[in-house]
């Protein structure tokens, strides 16, 4: 077994599995053996690409969902497409929060819920976001 990775291997390794790719699925994607992935991702450089990788995807979904949010007013929320718009913010403040090792329990409830009428409360951005009751 050649365990020997170079560093274009062990960035690769270190994206996947801050993306959330098991030690499994990275060997099967790169064609090495699970074991040595893990061997890789216990190396202390490939562990901070990895922290940075999920710091990096962090700012991206946080970003993402401060977008979404600022898009819904008034007026989008008379329209269908409002409902859309605070399901992306959900589900990028969720992914934000699982990346930053953060518990993603109050929202994925609330996601999965299916009400006539509720307020989504997106507790990091601030923001309670009124969901029609007709949707």
């Amino acid at each position: 077994m050649n365990t020997h990775i170079d560093l274009a291997e062990q960035t690769k390794i270190a994206e996947l599995f801050a993306a959330g790719k098991t030690y499994f699925s990275i060997g099967k994607a790169i064609n090495r053996d699970p074991k040595t992935v893990k061997l890789a991702l216990s190396r202390p450089e490939v562990q901070q690409m990895v922290d940075d990788q999920r710091q990096e995807l962090g700012e991206m979904f946080a970003q993402l969902s401060r977008r979404a949010l600022e898009k819904i007013s008034d007026e989008a929320l008379e329209k269908s497409s409002a409902y859309q718009l605070a399901t992306i913010a959900a589900i990028a403040l969720d992914k934000n929060r699982l990346i930053d090792g953060r518990s993603t329990a109050n929202i994925a409830v609330l996601l999965s819920q299916h009400v006539k009428h509720t307020e989504i409360n997106l507790e990091d951005a601030g923001t309670i976001i009124e969901v029609p009751g007709d949707i």
